[in-house]
């Protein structure tokens, strides 16, 4: 995993954290206000650099440009910071743009796997996902459950 950075705030008594998936070309950083925002309310709030972006993108610094880095790399690494979090805090994903993508990927790859995260809202921010009212089709035809 090369997602190094995040910023955030401690659990509260609220057992329920906001993860924050910034866009593309953006990065965590983009997030203060948010992040004042969250604090006013005593939220916890955990806002990740994806892979390649903000201070991620010092380790990962091969790529031609941010568009030639394959998403499945942040989504692995969101989903393996999403498994630490413990069962009983309730997780609250947020996505803008390409965030939302990768929130949706990590979804997909919920279900796929068969893993059990705790993610019991999903919010998505002017999101463009190819397919991605097939991909709720085909998850409605199949039967799966789609958390969100």
């Amino acid at each position: 995993m090369k997602t190094v950075f995040q910023q955030g705030r401690q659990f509260k008594s609220k057992k329920e954290i906001i993860v924050v998936l910034h866009g593309l070309g953006k990065s965590s950083s983009d997030l203060k206000y948010f992040m004042q925002e969250a604090e006013k309310k005593d939220d916890s709030v955990l806002a990740i650099d994806l892979h390649g972006f903000g201070e991620t993108a010092v380790l990962n610094n091969n790529y031609k440009s941010e568009t030639s880095i394959p998403y499945e790399y942040s989504r692995d690494d969101v989903f393996e910071i999403l498994k630490q979090i413990p069962s009983d805090i309730n997780i609250k994903l947020i996505g803008h743009s390409y965030g939302g993508g990768i929130a949706l990927s990590i979804l997909k790859k919920m279900a796929e796997e068969n893993t059990s995260l705790n993610v019991t809202t999903v919010v998505l921010l002017s999101t463009f996902v190819k397919n991605l009212d097939k991909y709720y089709q085909d998850a409605a035809l199949s039967g799966q459950n789609i958390q969100a």
